[in-house]
């Protein structure tokens, strides 16, 4: 019993190195840019620190940049998530089933993510290029010209450029936790709705989506808070332009960093860092709502 507790005292021991590690590079950083949002600190003047108290936080809600970074942001959540799950469904679904090259598919599907983003961004920039771009040239080639745009410097379509670019990106990862997810449902099921004679698509319906609801919730939680986090498929494409109308959160947290607005950019990124806590907890107990039991 006594060695036993001496294991047990000296284990605790062990700990210490995570714990040090996780203050070091997660509680001081924040805790510093808590303390730094309530002050007024350029990086050109960084001996003036001056604490301003919650004028940062008015300087936010005064500001048109971060009204139009907040709506940018959700739009370009909600939609890579929502089409980044929807076609990486699909994909799982295709892959899933025994056809010719079905592995070949998987590696092709989920190479994109394997690619850094920004060589993602040179190539979707070159495909974007509204004189020479692969798209435009198509849009011409097939006899419909007139649908050709400048796609990255139309403000009615930089942001829509953007987000098509990411669902290409990130659609293959979705693929592999639905995939992981459709292979641990019991294969029984299936054979006993096909006796009972359902059709593909009920099946689907009836058992695949209930049963795969824990990978729907990681995949979900995972796209959303990639979403909110987008940065450098902005920065690549367009760099928060045409006339800042594809800013998003963490773009105006660099942008203001980059001025030397160090109080400033504390201030959004506390903020910023606030709205996607919650909405991570709001969403995974919302969808968990939906699991069922194996």
């Amino acid at each position: 019993m006594m060695k036993k507790q001496t294991c047990l005292r000296y284990s605790n021991w062990f700990l210490v190195p995570a714990f040090l590690t996780f203050a070091m590079f997660f509680v001081l950083p924040n805790l510093i840019g808590f303390i730094l949002s309530f002050t007024d600190w350029n990086i050109f003047f960084i001996e003036k620190m001056k604490f301003i108290g919650l004028e940062n936080f008015e300087m936010m809600i005064k500001s048109r940049i971060l009204k139009t970074a907040l709506v940018n942001t959700t739009i370009y959540t909600i939609s890579t998530s929502f089409f980044k799950n929807l076609f990486g469904f699909i994909l799982a679904l295709v892959v899933s089933r025994k056809l010719l090259l079905t592995n070949f598919y998987r590696t092709v599907f989920f190479m994109p993510i394997l690619v850094s983003t920004m060589v993602v961004g040179i190539v979707f920039t070159a495909i974007y290029n509204p004189q020479t771009g692969l798209l435009n040239q198509t849009l011409r080639a097939i006899g419909l010209g007139f649908l050709a745009q400048e796609w990255l410097v139309d403000t009615r379509f930089a942001l829509a450029s953007i987000i098509a670019m990411d669902i290409w990106q990130g659609t293959g990862v979705c693929m592999v936790i639905y995939f992981s997810g459709i292979q641990g449902v019991d294969k029984s099921y299936f054979e006993s709705a096909e006796i009972d004679g359902a059709s593909y698509m009920q099946k689907v319906r009836r058992i695949t989506v209930p049963l795969i609801m824990p990978a729907v919730n990681i995949s979900t939680l995972m796209c959303l808070i990639s979403g909110l986090k987008a940065f450098a498929q902005v920065m690549a494409l367009t760099n928060g332009g045409p006339a800042n109308k594809t800013q998003v959160f963490s773009t105006l947290i660099y942008k203001s960093f980059a001025e030397g607005l160090l109080g400033y950019s504390a201030a959004v990124g506390l903020v910023f860092s606030v709205v996607v806590s919650i909405a991570s907890f709001v969403i995974l107990g919302f969808m968990r709502k939906f699991e069922v039991e194996m």
